[in-house]
Formats: structure tokens, C-alpha cells, sequence
């Protein structure tokens, strides 16, 4: 047999009890089920009740359910929720929506088959199955008939080549897709209310009878058990490997250790109905008319008067190595091994016989302060009463051979159990004494803190001036004093200076009762009378945490008089009973939080979707929830919105309002902080508060398109206006350069004219004819090339050679000469301003040479100089007295200004620079020997 029922131990622990009054649909629940988030999903009689550890939201008609009366829950691999109800109706709920399950397939025959249906199950390939007397399948949102009712309950299903089997009473078989009739009568009575695997075999029930049932190499179902029940049996479940529950009708839950076989029963007397450890190790009992039952964190023992305590009242705790010892309110004591408690009673049970302090010598001895007396115990429970003057003793503390007892208004010192001293403390009454440096000792009063060296009568209060009432005195690892105060809180004196703990520091309580110093691990811990805090200080000792124990945490209630703490044990002595926790395996799960909902103008939004607002929706509403089964209604929060807080903002309410936001792209994030310090991932959401039409991008975009538009017409208008004032400007100067041109020819011909009439009148035939020949092809050059701005140098000199002839000829040949075009000029490719040398030449002529006796020389000579033509014209003339122009005749040159004109225009309408200037030539007497003109054109660049 793998499992017996021995006699169950009626071990009480804390418990917390939910009902209608906390928000439950009702008080009648069928299963509990948890989701990977960590909450809770009770099916009761009204719906289903949501739990997320501080309140319940509830799905009922208004969410979907026809029917409200849910008897199964199961949560598959996709955290969809699915309901079975006692109409036959399948749903399910995922991201808060309620959704039927479709089943278009099946028959109204084949619905009624889920109303049996007894266990659910996800295969690998996520398909679920559903095991009753007939077998459904879900797939996707969608469930399928694949067995009917063959008259037996189905236990498993597995797959088998390709086929799936069902395993019932009588073994595995395959799947029947129509309805047969019992092969046997005796399969009428194979129809269990439900079943449970353990290791490799299976329990099922049928009212209070449990039938072990194994499989065969057979395949056939062998019986192995029978156990009857003193009540029906509602539920069997098998738990971590090792723990089988059976839940009955009217005895509670059996909680059986297949390991040990030891067997504990909860509730007792209660319809347990449903059993569930949560994922921070609480154990979750639902109930068929009294809600649900939450025992904290598996472990915890407590010990009362419903399991053999005579006084549920502890009041004080000492303990070493071997034993721990509780002392209780009516004169008896308890020593606490393992899992047993033996109490011996030291004297009659009356209001006056309290034993408000213990203490253990080297020797295993228990030093009792009563109201009436001081008692030692020995090891083995013997103990006898201490031969002293007092009788109402506060505290008791053993150091050595030493022995410091707290009275009313002394403290007395014994050694080896014979008073040696007294010391009086003003009717005052010692509740505590502790040892400080060497043979320093502290002691606590009711009306504040003392010390002494215990050899004299003395007592003072040296520099500490601590006035309050105190409970109780300990010291820690390091000799540091810590003091606890009756509503003050506690504090810890290092020799030079005091540090405050009270609830601003994160204690549960300002009264604090009892402090007790761990030797093993430097921790700290508070008995208070509303739970107990633990302070844990980091390497350097400045820092700490606080961390809470109370009711939720499985205490049996939060007011705890005195603690001590072993290893990874905690032991309390509380005013409802004795508690043993063991602390390592507490298992507090980070809180996870959630963001519920987000409204905006009377309406919802849901976070999983991109979330837009208009302008007019700026006031939002953001409600969260945490998950944490442990920390209740003790959460806190910590949140910001970006663009709006820069810092975190903490409270303890689940939902903030925000006004009149701006236009932009909001994170809010929120973080849910653990009263143990803890705190887990954070969750946000991102919206955005859409400007109004005339704020938004396109907006801005199509006012910049418009104003970039007119700008480009303005500019376009301008750059064609420009450009028609430039075409007509170059026009113009095109015009005056023409009309300069058109003013120096006639001024020439004019001239020339005036010579061939002198050599007509002359009668010089022969000089006339020549002059008119050379005349004519001179004009000719002019007319090709008076249209162009420049001419290549070949063409100047050509027609410079020929005016220079016609000039020679008129003035009887009074001059000689020369055109000279150095190697550096190409005469084909280099160009200057077409006849621009023409009226240099004619001036050097007229107002150079012709006024000189004798014959004279002109030379024109081309050169490159610095990527410059310069063109020279040089005479021996008379030279000039004024190189602006002015000559020292009185005939005005009109060659010279119209030269200056023309150079003026050229170089406003193109790019290569045109300069001229005259320069008089001396002896080295300074007399005039001629003029030289020199005009420079910068090169056209090559391409």
C-alpha cells in the first residue's frame, strides 16, 4: 500500500479567511486555479472570482456567463482562463474579455457530457483534453466531441502509434467515437466522482470510498486499496511530488506525507472542496459554504490550545542549541524539539502566576521570573523554586555563575542560586537587564535606562538620558546595546552615540516589547504588537532593510511578545498561541504589476493596443494592479509619466488622474514595491494626446509648402526681373560700346578723308590712289570686325598695318614702323578688344610725333606677362605732360577718353580684365624722349 490514513495530526496554523465581505462572489467555491501573473481564480457558486493577493474582481452574467454556477477552472500554456459551468457550458477569458467556446460540431447530447467532465489536461502540441465519462478535445478556441459516454469515468488518455487511448477502471481503451453499452454490468458502478495520479498509479473515488487502482502489463486496471473515509470524499489531489490531499464533505482536508506518512488534517469539520499551493509556496483551501482559506507559506506550526497547549497565551522564549522554552500567562512552561511540545505546569493556574522572562545557563538550566517566584528548571523538566526575599520577579539574566534578577523596585544578584547584592532602584521596576562593556550593565526601567558595575549600590545614567518606558534590553555580535521602548520604538547605543528605529524607518510598531540579536547572521529582530520586524544591515553596517512578519505571513496573530531565532527557525511567543517558522523557506514572489486600464473621456482603452487620444481627451486615467499573494493591501507604488515628472512619485493608491495634458507622446511606467523591500519589473503604458489639426505636422507641413510656394514666386519673379534688367543693361552697354565704336570709325575716316583730299589737291595721283587703296581694305576690316568685342591679335595687326600705311602716307612719311609679336603670343588663338590699339596708335601719332622735327619711330610689340597680353605702343615723339590725357596742345583727344569709355564697359560684361594706362619716357636730364602706352587683357582661360 503506498498511502495510509494514520491518526491525523490536528495541527492548527495561521490562516486567513476570505468571504463575500472581502469581495468573493460567494461563499460556496468549487476550485481554485493560478495563472503564470500569480492570480488567483476561485469558480463559485455566482461566477468566478479574480484575486490578485489585496482584492477580487468578479466575471459573471454582466461579463458573458449564462450560467454562474463554475465547478472547473483550467488555465492553459496561452493564459486563457476556461470555464466549465453547470449548464454545460464551456468559456473562456483572455486580456480581461469572456468568450464562449465554439462548438459548432456538437450535439446538444454531446454538451451534456461536460457537466462530468472531472480532469483537464494540455498535451505537447497544446491541444487540451478533457477526461469525464466522455473525452473532449479544445483546439484553438474551438472544442470537439472524441468519446462518448461508455458508461465509466476516464482517469488519463495517452497516445499510443499514432491512436489515444483512455484509461478507465478496466484498463486502457481506445478511443469510441460512438456509444456503446457496458460490456459489463459491474461498469455501472465504475462511474467515480474523480480521480488523482500519483507516482505510477491512480486514486478514485466514489462518495466516501477511495479504490488504489494500477495498471497491469496488461493494460487491465489492477486494485490494489480500499480506504473508506469518515466523510465523502470532494477532491484527491497529489502535490510537489510528495504531498496527497484528500478533501472531504464534512472533515476538512488530510494532508498525507507519502515520504513519512504522516498525516495532518486541516480545517476539520469544514467542506473542503478544492486545494491549491500558490507559487509563493501558501497553501489555498476552498470551501463549499465558508469562502476560502489561505495558510501562509508551508512550514509554519503554531501551538494553542486546539492542539495541547493549555494556555494559547505565550509570553516570554529562550533557547540554545538543544531546546527552545516558552513560558505562558497561567504558570507553566514549554520545551519545544523538533515537531513535539512537552509543557510542565510550575504553579497553579491563576491571573498572578504569569512567566514573563526566561533565560539558559551553560548547563542546560531554565531560570523562570514569575509574578510569584524565581524558578529553575532543569533539562529534564524538574524544577524547583529559588530560595529569595522577592517574590514578584520582572526579568531574569545569566551570566557565569551569575544571576541578575529585575524585581518591582530592585535587582537583585545572585551567585550560585544565594543572593549577594541588591541593588535599589527608587520603587522603581527593572523589566530588563543586559550586559554592555566589561562590567558594565544596563539596566531598564520603567522610567528609563540605568547602569551600574554591580559593585556598588550606584546607579546613573551617564550620558544616554534615555527616559522612556522600557520593555526589554539585548546586545548584539558587536557589544552594541539595543533597547527597546514601550512607544518609542528601539534603539541602538554603540558607546559614543544613539540611532532611532520606529515605523519612519520601516517598523511595524513604536511599541516594541522585545529585541532579540542573532548571533549567527548580525540580524536584528522586533516583537511588537502589531507583528514583528526583522532589521538586516549590509557589510558596513550603515545601511539596512526592514522586513514585516505578520497574520499574513501565517503568524496566528500580529501581537508577538518575545522571539528567538536559531539557524533558519524562528520561534514567537504570541499572544495566541506558539508559532515555529522556518524563515529560509519563506517564499516571497516579486510583486508583479499590471496596468488595468487606461480611460479617456468616458471611454476604456486596452493596453495592448496603440493608444491615441484627441486634443479634447487630455485628462486620462490610469488604474493598476500588482499581483502578490503575500504582501495584501501593503503594496506600494512608484510611478512617473514622461514629459510631465521627473521624479518618481510613491503612494499606496492603484490608480492616478492626470489634467489637461499637452499635445505629445506620453511612457507612463509604474513600479509596485514589496513591504519586504522588494520590488519587481515595471509595467507602462505609451500614449499619445493628438494635437488639434492645426498644430499637427501636415498642418505645419502644407503652411510651409505655402509659404515656400510664394517665396518661389516672389523669387522667380525677382530672379526674371533681375534677369530683364541685366539682359537690358548689357544691351545698353553693348549699345554705348557700339556707339563708342561707331563714334571712333567716323572720327578716323574723318581723318582719312582729309588726306586723300590733301593729295588730290596736291595733285599727288599716285599717293591719292595708294591711300584710297589701302584705305579700302582698311574699311573693310572694319566693317568685319566692329561687330565682335574681341579679335584674335593676328586680325589687330593686320588691321594696325594697314592704318599705320594709310598715316604714313598722309604724314609724307614722317615716321617709321614696326609690329612686333613676340613668341609667346599666339596670334591665332590670344585676343584683345577689337581696335582698341587703333585710337593709341592715332594719338601717339597726333600728339607724339607729328609736333616733333625730324624723323620719328612707333613700335607696337605683344608680349605674355603673368598670364596677361600686353600690347605696347612706343614712340620717340614729344611724350605728354599730363598722362591723363591732356597734352600740352590744346586739341582735345577724343581717342583717349573714348579708350578709357570703352575699357570702362568691357570690363562690367565679362570676366577678363582689361587695364591701360600712358607713361612719359625722360633722359637722364629729365627731358621728354617720347611715350609709351601700355594695355593689358587678361588671358580667356583654356578649357
Amino acid at each position: 500500500m503506498l498511502f495510509s490514513i494514520n491518526s491525523a495530526q490536528a495541527q492548527r496554523y495561521g490562516y486567513t479567511n476570505y468571504s463575500v465581505n472581502d469581495g468573493l462572489a460567494s461563499s460556496t467555491v468549487y476550485c481554485v486555479a493560478q495563472d503564470s501573473l500569480g492570480r488567483l481564480w476561485f469558480g463559485t457558486q455566482y461566477g468566478v472570482s479574480v484575486f490578485n493577493g489585496n482584492s477580487f474582481r468578479n466575471i459573471d452574467r454582466k461579463d458573458g456567463l449564462k450560467e454562474t454556477e463554475v465547478f472547473l477552472i483550467f488555465i492553459d500554456k496561452k493564459e486563457r482562463a476556461w470555464f466549465i459551468n453547470m449548464s454545460n457550458e464551456l468559456y473562456y477569458s483572455q486580456y480581461g474579455i469572456v468568450n464562449p467556446a465554439k462548438h459548432n460540431q456538437l450535439s446538444e447530447f454531446e454538451l451534456k457530457g461536460l457537466s462530468h467532465v472531472r480532469n483537464i489536461f494540455e498535451d505537447a502540441n497544446g491541444t487540451i483534453w478533457l477526461l469525464g465519462k466522455g473525452i473532449y478535445s479544445i483546439s484553438g478556441d474551438s472544442i470537439f466531441h472524441s468519446s462518448f459516454d461508455n458508461g465509466v469515468t476516464n482517469f488519463d488518455f495517452r497516445n499510443v502509434d499514432g491512436h489515444h487511448e483512455a484509461l478507465s477502471k478496466f484498463g486502457w481503451q481506445p478511443f469510441l467515437k460512438e456509444y456503446q453499452q457496458p460490456i459489463l454490468e459491474q461498469r455501472k458502478m465504475g462511474i467515480f466522482r474523480g480521480s488523482c495520479k500519483f507516482n505510477n498509479r491512480y486514486l478514485a473515488f466514489i462518495r466516501n470510498e477511495i479504490t488504489e487502482l494500477e495498471p497491469s502489463d496488461t493494460g487491465n486496471m489492477v486494485v490494489r486499496n480500499h480506504i473508506i473515509m469518515n466523510s465523502p470524499v470532494n477532491r484527491i489531489k497529489f502535490t510537489e511530488n510528495r504531498y496527497l490531499w484528500i478533501l472531504t464533505l464534512h472533515d476538512g482536508a488530510y494532508c498525507i506525507d507519502i515520504v513519512t506518512n504522516d498525516t495532518i488534517n486541516y480545517l476539520k469539520g469544514k467542506a473542503v472542496s478544492d486545494i491549491l499551493i500558490d507559487k509563493e509556496k501558501n497553501i489555498w483551501m476552498t470551501t463549499l459554504n465558508e469562502g476560502v482559506f489561505r495558510i501562509p507559506n508551508t512550514g509554519i506550526k503554531i501551538f494553542d490550545k486546539t492542539n495541547g497547549l493549555s494556555n494559547s497565551a505565550a509570553l516570554s522564549i529562550a533557547g540554545n542549541n538543544h531546546s527552545v522554552w516558552v513560558g505562558t500567562a497561567q504558570g507553566s512552561i514549554c520545551k519545544l524539539t523538533s515537531n513535539n511540545l512537552q509543557e510542565f505546569q510550575l504553579m497553579p493556574k491563576s491571573i498572578n502566576s504569569r512567566i514573563l522572562n526566561l533565560d539558559i545557563d551553560d548547563r542546560n538550566n531554565i531560570y523562570a521570573a514569575s509574578d510569584n517566584c524565581l524558578y529553575k528548571i532543569s533539562a529534564d523538566g524538574k524544577s524547583e523554586s529559588m530560595n529569595t526575599a522577592a517574590r514578584s520577579f520582572k526579568c531574569v539574566r545569566v551570566y557565569d555563575s551569575l544571576l541578575l534578577c529585575g524585581t518591582s523596585s530592585e535587582l537583585r544578584i545572585l551567585k550560585n542560586g544565594v543572593d549577594i547584592s541588591i541593588i535599589g532602584m527608587n520603587d522603581k521596576r527593572v523589566t530588563s537587564v543586559c550586559r554592555y562593556k566589561n562590567d558594565e550593565y544596563a539596566i531598564g526601567t520603567l522610567e528609563g535606562l540605568f547602569f551600574t558595575d554591580l559593585h556598588s549600590s550606584m546607579i546613573r545614567k551617564e550620558n544616554i538620558h534615555l527616559e522612556e518606558k522600557i520593555n526589554h534590553i539585548s546586545s548584539d555580535v558587536n557589544g552594541n546595546l539595543w533597547v527597546a521602548t514601550h512607544n518609542d520604538g528601539v534603539y541602538k547605543f554603540d558607546g559614543t552615540d544613539r540611532r532611532k528605529f520606529t515605523t519612519a524607518e520601516g517598523l511595524l510598531s513604536n511599541a516594541c516589547k522585545h529585541v532579540f540579536c542573532n548571533m549567527e547572521d548580525s540580524t536584528v529582530w522586533i516583537s511588537t504588537n502589531k507583528g514583528l520586524s526583522q532589521i538586516i544591515f549590509n557589510n558596513k553596517g550603515n545601511n539596512f532593510n526592514v522586513y514585516s512578519y505578520t497574520t499574513a505571513d501565517g503568524l496566528p496573530t500580529d501581537d508577538v511578545n518575545q522571539v528567538f531565532v536559531r539557524k533558519d527557525t524562528l520561534w514567537a511567543a504570541t499572544s495566541e498561541g506558539i508559532v515555529v517558522m522556518p524563515i529560509k523557506r519563506q517564499f516571497t514572489r516579486r510583486p508583479v504589476i499590471l496596468i488595468s486600464e487606461v480611460q479617456a473621456g468616458g471611454k476604456s482603452y486596452s493596453v495592448n493596443n496603440i493608444i491615441n487620444f484627441s486634443y479634447a481627451s487630455n485628462t486620462i486615467e490610469i488604474s493598476f494592479e500588482c499581483i502578490s499573494i503575500s504582501a495584501g493591501n501593503k503594496i506600494r507604488y512608484k510611478y512617473k509619466l514622461s514629459n510631465l515628472e521627473n521624479n518618481w512619485v510613491v503612494s499606496t493608491q492603484n490608480k492616478v488622474r492626470y489634467v489637461g495634458l499637452e499635445p505629445g507622446v506620453y511612457n507612463f511606467e509604474v513600479v509596485a514595491i514589496h513591504p519586504k523591500g522588494m520590488s519587481g519589473k515595471s509595467a507602462n503604458v505609451v500614449f499619445t494626446i493628438l494635437p488639434p489639426f492645426w498644430k499637427t505636422w501636415w498642418f505645419y507641413g502644407l503652411e510651409l509648402l505655402t509659404a515656400a510656394s510664394i517665396i518661389y514666386i516672389i523669387f522667380k519673379f525677382r530672379l526674371r526681373t533681375i534677369r530683364a534688367e541685366e539682359k537690358n543693361k548689357s544691351r545698353l552697354l553693348q549699345s554705348e560700346i557700339t556707339s563708342l565704336r561707331a563714334q571712333m570709325n567716323p572720327h578716323f575716316i574723318f581723318n582719312s578723308l582729309n588726306s586723300i583730299q590733301d593729295f588730290i589737291f596736291n595733285n599727288e595721283k599716285e599717293n591719292a590712289n595708294e591711300y584710297l587703296t589701302t584705305f579700302s581694305g582698311l574699311m573693310r576690316l572694319v566693317l568685319e570686325n566692329s561687330s565682335r568685342n574681341f579679335i584674335s591679335i593676328e586680325k589687330e595687326c593686320q588691321f594696325l598695318n594697314l592704318y599705320l600705311k594709310l598715316e604714313q602716307l598722309r604724314m609724307n612719311h614722317k615716321f617709321e614702323y614696326e609690329i612686333k609679336i613676340e613668341e609667346s603670343i599666339s596670334p591665332e588663338m590670344d585676343e584683345i578688344p577689337s581696335m582698341i590699339l587703333q585710337p593709341i596708335v592715332e594719338n601717339s601719332l597726333l600728339h607724339g610725333i607729328l609736333p616733333k622735327k625730324g624723323l620719328c619711330n612707333l613700335s607696337v610689340r605683344f608680349a605674355i606677362s603673368e598670364s596677361k597680353i600686353c600690347c605696347y605702343v612706343l614712340d620717340n615723339g614729344v611724350g605728354f605732360s599730363d598722362i591723363s590725357g591732356r597734352t600740352k596742345v590744346t586739341h582735345k583727344s577724343f581717342g583717349l577718353t573714348a579708350i578709357n569709355e570703352r575699357i570702362k564697359l568691357l570690363n562690367s560684361l565679362q570676366s577678363r580684365l582689361i587695364t591701360f594706362r600712358l607713361t612719359n619716357l625722360t633722359d637722364n636730364e629729365g627731358n621728354n624722349v617720347g611715350a609709351e602706352a601700355i594695355l593689358t587683357v587678361t588671358q580667356k582661360p583654356t578649357i
